[in-house]
């Protein structure tokens, strides 16, 4: 379960890297945002910048705007995405005892750990074999 506790904390540390490495990526992407609708067999592109008029966005000739819009609308899902994951795990290390098997059992003195049948076997005895 010691593992558990470093994995989380791993996690964490990654998982904000990448928090930050998206928000900047976010930040550094073109202003508005990008509406996809479906008109029969094609897509249409739209550029919404926050306001209710959008603006058409040609396949052809803004093909660029349209691909950097595209990958900032993706960015922002991995974003809340990982920000949800971020919380999550932040929760966990928060509520998760950083007590080992090994503290609990050195916390006995020797005596009752004599009589006592460790539920996994302390470091300590595991070396002296």
């Amino acid at each position: 379960m010691e593992k558990l506790h470093q994995l989380m904390t791993n996690a964490f540390n990654q998982n904000q890297n990448n928090i930050q490495k998206l928000q900047a990526q976010i930040a550094d992407s073109l202003q508005g945002n990008l509406i996809i609708e479906s008109n029969k067999s094609s897509l249409q592109f739209y550029c919404s910048t926050g306001s209710t008029c959008r603006r058409y966005l040609s396949k052809t000739k803004q093909h660029q705007e349209i691909t950097q819009l595209l990958q900032k609308k993706y960015d922002e899902k991995c974003l809340k995405l990982l920000t949800q994951r971020q919380n999550a795990i932040a929760a966990f290390l928060k509520r998760d005892p950083h007590d080992t098997f090994d503290e609990i059992w050195n916390a006995f003195p020797t005596e009752c750990q004599k009589k006592l049948i460790p539920f996994k076997e302390p470091t300590a005895r595991r070396l002296d074999l």
